[in-house]
């Protein structure tokens, strides 16, 4: 199979793949949208952490948007200090991404590349929402750590117990 042939093949392949794509983001941002819009006064009473754990669930779903719809939904719950520069519009990654596979000497699947973009924003995202809400991460790894020796130490205790009993 020649380069060219394989080149043209990815890239129908790519384009395939945006084309189920994008009504599924659209899909993923409305009822993103709609279940952060519909329980906000109930997340607007939650504690900092449980905030935290409920924005980072809801907002992968609209995380490939960054119309005003979303800026905005973002901007009412305070996000908008550094979360809104997460969000990333998929339109136009995918346009630089089809600039890029021209003159690419290796392609990749389309699949593969929004799965890292995807994975990499998402991790991001966990970290700028607990920078607006000010989480401190540190402190809270801090203590599971903690924990998990204690856990340890109290695991040993037990299995020393349980052989003085035999």
């Amino acid at each position: 199979m020649s380069e060219s042939v394989s080149k043209d093949v990815m890239k129908k392949h790519n384009k395939e793949y945006l084309e189920t794509l994008y009504p599924t983001l659209l899909e993923k941002k409305r009822k993103g949208l709609e279940k952060l819009i519909n329980d906000k006064k109930a997340i607007v009473q939650l504690n900092p952490i449980r905030q935290y754990i409920v924005f980072t669930l809801l907002l992968k779903d609209i995380l490939h948007h960054k119309d005003s719809e979303v800026i905005e939904c973002l901007n009412s719950f305070g996000l908008n200090k550094h979360t809104h520069k997460v969000f990333k519009d998929f339109s136009t990654t995918f346009k630089q991404l089809n600039i890029f596979q021209d003159y690419s000497e290796f392609l990749f699947p389309y699949q593969t590349t929004f799965g890292f973009l995807e994975l990499h924003l998402i991790n991001k995202l966990k970290e700028e929402v607990a920078y607006d809400l000010n989480i401190d991460l540190f402190k809270i790894a801090k203590k599971i750590v903690e924990k998990k020796k204690m856990v340890v130490y109290l695991l040993c205790l037990m299995i020393c117990f349980l052989k003085q009993i035999k």
